[in-house]
């Protein structure tokens, strides 16, 4: 970076030019020595100066299994529905060259299509799937490193039964399975976010089948449903929003980081860079307005840009609907960014059917509501964002509805959560579910959800296991296993086979396995599709849901009270860290080796505020505070960052593991 001449404050030739590394070293920070003779600040390391880098990945030996070695003896196979013994050779097999496979890695609202390298039969590398309709063989850093979760040393390797290994293992946990189906009792079933249709087939079955005992519950620790949610409240049914970000001219995000922190962002990165290409777009390159509290990668990006308090968003938006003419309930006054919002919102007026506004995740259901109602009144429904169907049953609500529904259910049936970890503070999941869990998959051997009630079952990964997703635009996409569970693994779809139904007549396997289900999705879509072709292929042709972009009536929404932000009432704002999500790659090493592209730090999270904040509470870069909030405290490093809005702490989540040797190093 640049530094102006002390002279004039402007730049002067090469001769005068200053250049700095760091702010601190801009403004002559004391500090600034250690920082260049070290890559990390004090306490960041406490190895010894002599312990290199390729010794501290011998230590961790998170990559390992990767290298081969078997998984200490258990041993890497393919999948037994098309292992062929190597008596009579596979066709097109030649030892040492690697074979490719299509499949998809399922996500909170949809799937990343991809194709995977195979070597002698073990996964080693993922991509994009580039012939399916909306990829252009894109992927984001989560699927590139869950390769190596497969390979994770602390996976769970053995069933257990009150926490005594079961010697029978997927055998005996089969068997108890059967004991659990034959029970028509109250049952809440805890599963992750997904829209797999074989998924929402089970479900069906499984309520004709129970009846009222049987409840279904989704949770994830970041709210990326708010989308579906909001886009369902107003349309009348089960929808979520597309975005064409490639179409709009004009871009308004409403604390939205498309490009980081948001799903799907591998696709909006592509369709925002089409956008901004001269040569493709007639010479004319698309417009980013943002408004957000924090520093992110979207804001970077962004011609105007406007610091705004999370909670500030929120009105702004009740602003823009008002001065539209949509009916708002609840209070709206007139925000202090005025001015900016003003000449926004005459951008997106002139460039009606053109435009685009979109509000992130960490803002609550009424401002995506009216932001729904704010690109129809504009004319861009249709065109820059497409209304889609959305096939995904529906469940009897989240984690905190599960809690509220305790005392009516007699069992809970883990299918790959750790509410422990990520439900709340104030969920105290481990002293209210007590004893209830019944069976529960884990992908850890040991987590923060982990009791010795119950049985719990290896988790497979997504490339040892059969099901079914749809991608961001409704295209039906097989998840298909490159290889056999490590760990004799169960999926959550085999699980939810089992309730409907039932186990097989020796007691030993289940009466449908998981991918016969997935054949039956794939017949009830397209009855003449080949399961072949759709294996080969990663996708099924023409399988986009429908499109629905006229909403019934003139519907308003309520926003909730402005909340007044100052020093000595600070917002707290929490995030999913750009690395490790919201938890679910903490132990992942490539993950934590990836730099925060704003702050650049690996291997922790800090509390974020800005200069003047700083200097408000008399804080600086690297000291240890304390924050409390609803009475409950937490300590951590501050980190001085330049372009968040003031009075705002920002806490990404992720961290805090007490499992796990790369988690918690």
């Amino acid at each position: 970076m640049r530094k102006s001449s002390p002279s004039n404050g402007h730049i002067g030739n090469d001769s005068e030019v200053q250049y700095w590394r760091s702010i601190g070293e801009a403004n002559d920070a004391t500090d600034h020595a250690d920082w260049s003779d070290k890559e990390f600040p004090e306490g960041a390391m406490e190895l010894p100066e002599d312990f290199s880098r390729r010794d501290f990945l011998k230590l961790m030996g998170a990559s390992a299994g990767l290298a081969g070695v078997g998984m200490l003896g258990v041993g890497c196979r393919r999948p037994v529905e098309t292992i062929i013994p190597f008596g009579k050779q596979p066709a097109g097999y030649v030892h040492g060259v690697p074979q490719f496979f299509a499949t998809a890695r399922p996500t909170a609202t949809g799937a990343v299509p991809l194709v995977v390298k195979s070597d002698e039969g073990r996964p080693t590398k993922v991509e994009g799937n580039a012939d399916h309709p909306d990829s252009n063989g894109a992927t984001d850093l989560h699927t590139q490193a869950s390769i190596l979760n497969l390979y994770d040393p602390d996976r769970a390797r053995q069933f257990t039964k009150y926490g005594k290994v079961m010697k029978g293992g997927r055998t005996d946990a089969i068997s108890e399975l059967e004991d659990l189906v034959k029970e028509n009792v109250p049952t809440a079933f805890l599963m992750p976010a997904g829209n797999s249709p074989s998924r929402a087939r089970m479900i069906e079955k499984i309520t004709t089948k129970m009846g009222a005992n049987a409840k279904f519950y989704v949770h994830e620790a970041v709210g990326y449903a708010v989308h579906q949610l909001a886009a369902t409240a107003v349309f009348g049914a089960s929808v979520k929003p597309f975005w064409k970000l490639d179409k709009a001219a004009i871009i308004l995000s409403l604390d939205c980081d498309f490009i980081g922190t948001e799903e799907d962002s591998s696709r909006h990165m592509r369709d925002f860079a089409r956008g901004r290409k001269l040569a493709k777009n007639e010479g004319r390159m698309s417009r980013l307005y943002v408004a957000e509290a924090l520093m992110s990668q979207t804001g970077a990006n962004a011609d105007h840009r406007q610091r705004m308090n999370a909670s500030a968003v929120t009105n702004a938006t009740g602003y823009l609907a008002d001065k539209l003419g949509i009916a708002v309930k609840g209070t709206v006054t007139e925000p202090a960014n005025k001015d900016w919002l003003d000449k926004c919102l005459e951008d997106l007026q002139a460039h009606a059917g053109k435009g685009l506004v979109m509000a992130g995740y960490r803002q609550p259901q009424a401002v995506h509501e009216l932001v729904n109602l704010i690109n129809e009144k504009l004319g861009n429904l249709g065109h820059t964002v497409e209304i889609h169907v959305s096939d995904t049953p529906p469940v009897h609500g989240n984690l905190h509805d599960l809690k509220d529904n305790l005392g009516n259910l007699e069992r809970i049936i883990n299918l790959g959560c750790n509410p422990a970890y990520d439900g709340g503070a104030n969920l105290d999941w481990a002293s209210n579910a007590k004893g209830k869990t019944k069976f529960r998959l884990s992908y850890f051997a040991e987590d923060e959800s982990s009791d010795s009630k119950g049985v719990i079952a290896p988790r497979a990964h997504y490339l040892e296991s059969w099901s079914d997703a749809r991608t961001s635009d409704g295209t039906l996409v097989p998840v298909q296993p490159l290889i056999a569970p490590l760990f004799d693994g169960l999926s959550e779809l085999e699980v939810l086979s089992a309730f409907a139904y039932g186990i097989g007549s020796s007691g030993k396997q289940l009466k449908k396995e998981a991918h016969e289900i997935v054949q039956g999705t794939l017949k009830l879509e397209s009855g003449d599709a080949s399961w072949g072709h759709f294996l080969h292929g990663g996708f099924l042709a023409d399988s986009a849901g429908e499109k629905q972009n006229e909403i019934p009536g003139n519907l308003a929404s309520e926003l909730p009270p402005a909340a007044t932000i100052s020093k000595d009432n600070l917002e707290v704002v929490f995030t999913a860290d750009h690395s490790v999500g919201d938890g679910a790659f903490a132990n992942n090493g490539w993950c934590q080796e990836l730099p925060d592209p704003i702050t650049k730090i690996t291997w922790d999270n800090v509390m974020s505020i800005s200069r003047v904040t700083g200097e408000n509470l008399k804080l600086s870069n690297g000291q240890v505070a304390k924050l409390t909030l609803n009475d409950r405290s937490v300590e951590g490093p501050i980190w001085i960052q330049p372009g968040m809005a003031d009075n705002t702490v920002c806490l990404p989540l992720g961290y805090g593991k007490k499992h796990g040797r790369i988690a918690n190093f």
